[in-house]
């Protein structure tokens, strides 16, 4: 179990001081599940969650803040690729469904990868242009 925890200006892991996670990195974690979509439907309501690794979950991810609680469990890797079963509190009706391989790395961080810098690839890219002095000056 991993707990977050906000303290002062950064983040904290509950019950491991030793670790200190990078803001950059837990904020990018926490983008990713507030943005997260869903590839395809597997499963609708009535579905087999076992055939899925959902029952029980391999990984079930609790985000709590002003807005409540919300739950998503994740299962077993989709035959034939690096996607994830997953099941939402928030679908009304208990569908399965599949995530992107590339929306699962950055959701599911071990404590010591939330204390590394984001990989260039992940950091966000913001190139300044030089300045083009207008007029020769």
């Amino acid at each position: 179990v991993v707990m977050l925890v906000r303290k002062d200006q950064g983040w904290a892991i509950a019950g491991k001081d030793e670790i200190k996670p990078l803001t950059e990195t837990v904020n990018d974690t926490l983008g990713a599940f507030a943005a997260l979509r869903l590839e395809r439907f597997v499963a609708d309501k009535g579905g087999d969650s076992k055939l899925f690794g959902l029952d029980p979950a391999e990984t079930t991810i609790e985000i709590g803040g002003r807005f409540g609680t919300r739950v998503l469990k994740i299962g077993t890797t989709e035959e034939g690729s690096l996607r994830r079963y997953a099941i939402a509190d928030r679908t009304p009706t208990g569908e399965i469904f599949v995530l992107a391989h590339a929306d699962i790395e950055r959701i599911l961080r071990s404590p010591n990868q939330l204390a590394k810098p984001l990989p260039p690839s992940a950091a966000p890219n913001l190139k300044l242009a030089p300045l083009d002095p207008v007029g020769g000056n």
